[in-house]
């Protein structure tokens, strides 16, 4: 019996092999030149429709020591780590900021700078040269996930000297997150752009009433105002949170630092006046309103054209710059006192409805890096910047600020030191992420490796008895068992010692019953007396007929098993008169018929008509029939029938195991009879019907699976979107809940999104699998010298392993397009069409997108497949002990028992089931997505825990039952319509 220590071996396998290649990546992702990544999570702001978050978070999570700055990018996502559409949450700004915190005091305590000591709160402004806000260090809105905001190499923001830290002080952050959510709002552009009368608002945050030609902006549309929603719409308060990536090194020498200047076009500059003592001042009011223009004016003079002139305290060299700007704005530039254009930032508006390009809003600004030295800034230059908008249409509470950073012109860099830091974060763990990957797999085969050779073993210590066992057997499952292979036909000598127990018949002529008599050896009374016997053992009641309930009870005392037993056809067939009852001369005009009919396939199979049916006779007329046998098949189908197990079928062999099956005798037939062919499919990958490899009706029992596999996964489908749902969740996952949340946002239907797609793929799927493991199986059995493809059990789970891991590489992008249609996030149910979608995906994040997270697919594939076989061994070993007393396990058995062995199998690779879904659903192109299989690993665990990993297992545990029944249901009904029963 296998040892059920295999499986949960190999359930230790996957967690190893995921730990592992997890260590070849750590939170901060680093390459040889130390390039590091940490991606957090701001705490989560609930909102509501129209409602507003506007508040600043203190002490946040940020990389410590003495480093520099790389990049800084920021989006808002839901509590399933998906990007929020800015038609639903719209992110006016995030800011970040440095503060220095005295020691011993815990900010967090306190809402704003209210409740402590001025002196414990110093904020490290930046390098502009406003005098009132702006002091920030990143921050931008709308436009952050398509805005560039690396620092190219040799520079960088230098933070965490302690040089410049105070005694008794520390290096804190905060983050200032200003979002609205615009669901169901009355006027959506009028919200974003915080008009007063969309938020009923006649006073400021601090109870100043505002200035009556204040028409809009931050003033209107603070923290927890509100925006006016359309009248009956209902919305669900849900929890988002700004995920914020920081990129960075280590600070050396051979950095050079840059300083962050934030200009605003608003800014009032007095100039200074040393003869009257006035000081420079800038006075930058941040926000301004377009008018809009006169109808019939010409679109030249549709602009609205604002420009400042501002001088930067110090000179050095610009090697970054980017605009900010809102809906409406076309581009901002920053010129030098000459003229020259030191740097030009243009909108990129979005397109479509999915999160980063959203039409109507800027999704992004274009950046300037010029090459180093190359733009310069003279000490005391006046530079001229200039913020245009379109005037087509009002606009309120816009803004028109420049980010630049400058490095001392004095500074030589030395880009040879850090030439090489741009490097792609999927090719910084290529190379090591890839051998321990090959490790893992390697480790999972040698424990398959081991789990064959203890099966050969353990096969080769039973008797020939436990081998064969009696008549009759089952053969569900035949890539489960490993049998000798059958002897080859051998020499005329051989045959001929096989052959005495043969009954030769030299003349086959006419078949009649004195044909049957002379071949079974026995007079016509001899024949009349067993007929009446059989008769007799059915009719145990002796009433002098037989009913339906008397051939079952006669076929249990047979200890024929489930699988053969045809007692409802068996009394169709002997019940001439059709009166439901079979007496003695219909049971014996049965016998005689069945005789007969068995006599003229016997004769039709014995060629060489010796009165026996040698193996290579019965392997020709299987050929014939379009049947393909190999060794261990026809083995099996031999011993079956050869009762005296002398490697050879003799008539009364042959008509002992046929005698009481009332379909016709042809070959299909009985290689039907034989090979009861069954069907678990438990939704989590395509299943192939066991027992149809050679078959000569595989398709159809093709098109039967894939029927029963779509039926079972469209019942199914609401608990599927359910467990990917909670699968993606990266906070508690609540079942409740989400059920809730599913059915507000589609209603009933919505359960079922993503289904279509699900169903269409069985078929492809089922297909590609099937005859990539034929193929696969001729190849080994090739490379092993085995001419009939005898490739054991390790040489089948290797080949279904790959051509599982080649039919999901093939449909795989259908799958990723499953999983971010059940996982997109809408208003109302309204989803991308799946064209769309698929074409949002290939123009937006490329090709390879499609292919996101088959590595954690595909080490799942093997690992799924042994546990599976193990469990499924013992399974039924343990119920012919314990059940079934020694028994064959019938039908429903065989269904348990593959269904829980699946489960099991399913549950066990789990973890990168859950890490590949996480993939699936993530854009990649977004700078807080997913570096790679390890990255999922690490933040989930580091998050979630161990709980994490299993996030909507209850549901797909749910799931087993109802779609291995319906699937053996459905199944069995095909087979019937399509004439394979």
């Amino acid at each position: 019996m296998v040892c059920t220590s295999y499986w949960w071996l190999s359930c230790l396998a996957i967690l190893l092999l995921i730990t592992t290649v997890k260590s070849s990546e750590q939170p901060h992702l680093s390459n040889e030149n130390g390039v590091k990544t940490a991606v957090f999570l701001s705490p989560k702001f609930v909102l509501e429709p129209g409602s507003v978050s506007d508040k600043e978070y203190y002490d946040i999570d940020f990389p410590r020591g003495h480093i520099a700055l790389k990049s800084f990018n920021a989006e808002v996502i839901d509590e399933a780590g998906n990007p929020v559409p800015l038609y639903e949450t719209y992110l006016h700004h995030w800011v970040v900021l440095r503060y220095h915190q005295r020691k011993g005091v815990n900010i967090r305590k306190y809402h704003g700078k209210r409740g402590f000591d001025q002196s414990d709160y110093v904020i490290v402004r930046n390098n502009g040269v406003c005098d009132r806000g702006l002091s920030h260090y990143f921050g931008i809105g709308s436009e952050t996930r398509k805005t560039a905001t690396h620092v190219p190499d040799p520079y960088g923001i230098e933070i965490g000297n302690q040089a410049e830290i105070p005694d008794g002080y520390e290096e804190k952050w905060m983050v200032n997150v200003h979002v609205i959510d615009t669901r169901g709002v009355r006027d959506r552009l009028g919200c974003t752009e915080c008009r007063c009368d969309l938020y009923n608002i006649t006073v400021d945050k601090h109870g100043r009433v505002l200035p009556p030609d204040y028409y809009g902006g931050l003033e209107c549309c603070y923290d927890e105002t509100k925006c006016t929603v359309k009248e009956g719409f209902q919305g669900v308060k849900r929890s988002l949170y700004l995920r914020y990536t920081v990129k960075y090194i280590d600070w050396d020498a051979s950095i050079v630092p840059v300083k962050i200047y934030v200009l605003d076009v608003t800014d009032v500059w007095t100039r200074p006046d040393e003869s009257r003592g006035v000081r420079s001042r800038h006075y930058c009011q941040v926000e301004y309103d377009v008018e809009s223009c006169d109808i019939g004016m010409a679109n030249d003079g549709c602009i609205h054209t604002k420009r400042v002139n501002v001088s930067l305290p110090t000179s050095g060299d610009v090697i970054y710059g980017v605009a900010h700007q809102h809906a409406g704005g076309i581009g901002s530039t920053l010129y030098g006192e000459d003229g020259r254009v030191i740097c030009s930032s243009n909108p990129v508006y979005g397109e479509g409805n999915e999160a980063g390009n959203e039409a109507g809003y800027i999704v992004g600004m274009s950046t300037c890096y010029p090459s180093p030295g190359s733009v310069k800034i003279s000490d005391g230059e006046l530079l001229t910047l200039v913020s245009n908008y379109s005037r087509a249409q009002g606009h309120t509470g816009v803004m028109g600020l420049f980010y630049l950073l400058v490095a001392d012109s004095s500074t030589k860099p030395d880009t040879a030191l850090h030439s090489s830091t741009q490097v792609h974060e999927e090719t910084k763990i290529f190379i090591p992420g890839l051998g321990v990957i090959v490790f893992g797999v390697i480790f999972i085969l040698v424990l398959i490796f081991a789990f064959g050779i203890k099966s050969k073993k353990e096969e080769g210590k039973r008797s020939p008895n436990q081998r064969q066992g009696s008549f009759p057997r089952i053969l569900l499952g035949e890539g489960h068992v490993n049998v000798p292979a059958m002897a080859s036909a051998g020499t005329e000598q051989e045959k001929k010692a096989r052959s005495g127990g043969c009954n030769p018949v030299k003349k086959p002529g006419p078949v009649s019953l004195d044909h049957v008599l002379s071949a079974l050896r026995e007079t016509k009374e001899e024949r009349d007396s067993r007929i009446r016997s059989l008769f007799s053992f059915f009719d145990s009641n002796n009433v002098g007929y037989l009913d339906s309930a008397q051939i079952e009870k006669g076929l249990s005392a047979l200890q024929i098993p489930e699988d053969y037993k045809y007692a409802k056809e068996l009394l169709n067939v002997c019940d001439e008169n059709q009166d439901g009852r079979v007496d003695y001369q219909e049971f014996r005009k049965y016998m005689d018929d069945k005789e007969l009919e068995l006599y003229r396939i016997f004769q039709a199979i014995d060629v060489e008509h010796n009165g026996c049916i040698l193996p290579e006779e019965l392997w020709d007329a299987l050929v014939k029939a379009g049947i393909e046998m190999d060794d261990d098949e026809l083995a099996h189908f031999v011993e079956h029938v050869d009762k005296d197990n002398n490697g050879i079928i003799t008539f009364e062999e042959w008509r002992d195991f046929l005698l009481l099956y009332p379909h016709d005798a042809t070959i299909e037939n009985i290689y039907r009879y034989l090979h009861r062919i069954y069907l678990v499919d438990i939704g989590d990958q395509a299943v192939i019907p066991e027992g149809i490899s050679k078959h000569v009706h595989a398709t159809k029992y093709l098109i039967a699976g894939g029927v029963a596999g779509a039926a079972s996964r469209t019942a199914t489908a609401p608990l599927d979107r359910l467990k990917v749902v909670l699968q993606v969740q990266t906070d508690r996952a609540a079942i409740i809940p989400a059920v809730k949340k599913l059915w507000k946002e589609g209603g009933f239907w919505g359960f079922f999104r993503g289904n279509g797609l699900n169903v269409l793929k069985v078929a492809p799927e089922s297909a590609i699998k099937f005859y990539t493991y034929e193929t696969l199986k001729t190849i080994i059995g090739d490379a092993k010298g085995e001419k009939q493809e005898d490739i054991g059990t390790v040489g089948r789970l290797l080949a279904g392993g790959l051509a599982g891991a080649v039919a999901q590489t093939s449909i795989y992008p259908m799958d990723l397009v499953k999983t971010r249609l059940q996982t997109y996030a809408c208003e109302r149910g309204n989803v991308p069409s799946l064209r769309k979608l698929s074409k949002d995906i290939w123009v937006q994040e490329g090709p390879r997108a499609f292919y996101r997270g088959l590595v954690p697919s595909l080490l799942g594939m093997i690992p799924y497949a042994g546990i599976d076989l193990a469990a499924y061994e013992t399974l039924k070993d343990m119920s012919k002990k314990y059940i079934l007393h020694e028994g064959d396990p019938g039908p429903l058995v065989q269904l348990g028992c593959g269904t829980i062995s699946g489960a099991l199998g399913a549950t066990c690779v789990y973890p990168l089931q859950v890490i590949r879904t996480r993939m699936q659903a993530q854009r990649m192109n977004t700078d807080a997505a997913y570096q790679g299989m390890s990255d999922v690993f690490y933040r989930t665990f580091q998050r979630e825990g161990l709980r994490g990993f299993y996030k909507g297992l209850f549901p797909n545990l749910l799931k087993v039952v109802p779609a291995a029944s319906i699937t053996y249901l459905v199944y069995e009904s095909m087979k019937k319509s399509l004439e394979l029963e």
